[in-house]
């Protein structure tokens, strides 16, 4: 199982970010076989002072395994540096994040 250790790095701590990452609020619902991860409440990355990135990869993993178990990651497709002198935002909207059958 892949964990966060195993990613070759994070943002640097600052600019709006905190080492570590940002809180994912997840819900889980099972129908039948299959179980559905949904982020809860939409999560806002603020750039601000200066420029938070680049970044492409947005990784999910669970703080509460000694590990860090990674779940699943988010390809934005493209490398993006959020401007901190324009308080740039990034958004996660609160939508179904993996479904697995």
């Amino acid at each position: 199982m892949a964990v966060l250790g195993d990613l070759p790095t994070q943002l640097a701590n600052g600019n709006g970010y905190t080492t570590g990452g940002l809180t994912v609020d997840l819900t889980a619902s099972r129908s039948g076989n299959t179980t559905t991860w949904t982020i809860a409440t939409p999560v806002v990355l603020t750039s601000s002072t200066g420029n938070c990135g680049p970044f492409r990869y947005i990784a999910f993993y669970s703080d509460t395994s000694t590990a860090d178990n990674l779940a699943c990651y988010y390809d934005h497709g493209s490398s993006i540096t959020l401007d901190g002198t324009a308080g740039d935002t990034y958004t996660i909207p609160a939508v179904a994040l993996l479904t697995v059958n």
